[in-house]
């Protein structure tokens, strides 16, 4: 009988950097080990420091996300 593997040769490992500047590793460079869908949207899956696997959203490794601040005057109405 042959065992059966999950094809992944979509995704390539690499690494990323999580600029979400609220994340408690932010700035630091992380290995990805695989992309997902998890809740709708985009997550990569990637190494932490003791070995283990986490799931982060794709947005926090993105430019716009090192732009995300929180401000005195909310910029939403709430309305």
């Amino acid at each position: 009988m042959l065992a059966k593997q999950r094809h992944n040769a979509h995704y390539q490992c690499g690494e990323a950097t999580i600029r979400y500047g609220f994340h408690p590793r932010c700035g630091e460079t992380v290995i990805v080990t695989g992309r997902n869908r998890h809740g709708g949207e985009v997550a990569l899956t990637v190494r932490q420091p003791d070995g283990t696997l986490a799931q982060l959203p794709i947005w926090m490794t993105e430019d716009q996300a090192a732009a995300m601040m929180v401000t005195q005057i909310p910029r939403l109405s709430l309305a």
